[in-house]
């Protein structure tokens, strides 16, 4: 199993299996004795979830399992009720990987804790289970923060992931008036987890084609969105940071360095971090962020959780075009336009991969090596960079036209082109 910024993480049944899961719940029972826990619907969560519980009860730990959740709500109910949680969850991974998210008392992910997991037995004990919904906690909770009275229309799509019950019904109980789309706890799922561009055709041809103002795409545990135009135009996620940051009045906003540069005049101040919800949470604490999020549609809001929050996103874009009036679109256009070009390719070195592009671009352009390498090729960039939870290295490339990008774009992929595995 995989230990990142992102939780554990592994192919299920062989990196990541039942025995690891019940090891790991009898370690971190030992830690805490009171838990949540929640789950993906994707193939290998179930056995996975039911591992980690059987762990934690036989250290003693109390659980109470809520069934298919989405991560926000894990965390923000490790927060309101001072316990720890588990989501059970591989996020935007596909479906053969399985992996999980240990939060503490506070909802921030503590997963790093397992790295010193040692056996354990705690004897002749047994903790308490119990099957419990507690979605309306979390809803009754994230309703107060909003007052809907408005004709806007939204398509939502969970991805047959774990926002498959609790999207609709927040948006239903909120007054919107809702289509769904890819709402069933099947698997495999309708669409990738992964709510990018070229996966959520579907909804977008959707959106396109009736009188619906906008739509919503979910990853595999809920807790990014990305939303699509009224004309069924993908906007990216830094985009939607964007317009939330500036709306909000955000005094000072963290994001990640392979954020599009839309978001650089939408606070009073805006810091850049290595990739990873870690990463944006630790600076967060040091600098008193009042927002942060990624271009991947994770949105951070401190003062609820300290957990990516899709559902709470939806809400808050939703009050935006309610009390400006204006569309998606015209929200969008308040900012200057730039061309992405993002793309995954699986290596067969990724370090290796990632070595060759910080010398060749280094050579011949500035960089910033805070991760991976982002050189500045003219008025746009090119980032490089190792995923840290799956065997593969990440190209980003921006520029305000598109030819610009274009060739930032194979500035990068040069650099790496004699590691690509076809």
């Amino acid at each position: 199993m995989y230990i990142s910024g992102s939780g554990v993480r592994g192919f299920y049944n062989k990196d990541l299996t039942v025995e690891d899961a019940a090891r790991v719940g009898r370690f971190i029972g030992s830690l805490n004795k009171n838990f949540i826990i929640g789950m993906d619907p994707r193939i290998g969560s179930l056995s996975i979830k039911l591992a980690l519980t059987s762990g934690l009860i036989s250290s003693g730990a109390d659980v109470i399992d809520t069934g298919i959740v989405p991560t926000p709500l894990l965390s923000r109910l490790s927060r309101s009720e001072g316990v720890w949680s588990i989501s059970v969850t591989a996020s935007h991974n596909p479906p053969e990987f399985v992996g999980f998210k240990i939060m503490n008392e506070l909802g921030e992910d503590v997963s790093d804790l397992i790295k010193n997991m040692q056996d354990t037995s705690a004897g002749l004990v047994s903790g308490r289970y119990q099957k419990t919904n507690l979605q309306s906690y979390y809803l009754n909770d994230l309703l107060k923060l909003f007052s809907f009275d408005t004709n806007i229309k939204i398509a939502v799509d969970s991805g047959n992931g774990a926002n498959c019950f609790l999207a609709p019904t927040m948006l239903k109980q909120a007054g919107i008036n809702t289509i769904e789309i890819n709402s069933s706890p099947t698997h495999p799922p309708a669409r990738p987890y992964e709510p990018v561009d070229k996966n959520i055709t579907e909804l977008k041809q959707l959106v396109a084609n009736t009188d619906i103002d906008l739509g919503v795409a979910y990853d595999g545990d809920g807790d990014r969105s990305i939303f699509v135009t009224s004309d069924g135009q993908f906007l990216d996620g830094s985009r939607t940071l964007a317009i939330i940051a500036k709306y909000k009045k955000t005094r000072l906003l963290v994001t990640n360095i392979g954020t599009s540069s839309v978001v650089d005049t939408s606070a009073r101040r805006v810091i850049r971090t290595k990739v990873g919800e870690r990463f944006i949470i630790k600076e967060i604490k040091q600098s008193g962020a009042d927002l942060a999020g990624e271009e991947n549609g994770g949105i951070i809001y401190p003062d609820w959780s300290m957990m990516r929050d899709g559902p709470r996103t939806t809400l808050e874009l939703l009050d935006i075009m309610q009390k400006t009036g204006k569309s998606l679109t015209e929200l969008d256009a308040e900012f200057p336009a730039y061309h992405q070009i993002k793309q995954k390719f699986t290596v067969s070195d990724r370090d290796k991969a990632v070595d060759a592009a910080r010398k060749q671009l280094g050579a011949e352009y500035e960089t910033d090596l805070l991760d991976g390498v982002k050189a500045f090729i003219d008025d746009g960039w090119v980032l490089v960079r190792a995923s840290t939870t799956e065997p593969i290295v990440k190209i980003f490339a921006e520029a305000p036209k598109e030819k610009a990008a274009k060739l930032c774009f194979s500035k990068g992929i040069n650099t790496i082109r004699g590691l690509i595995i076809e």
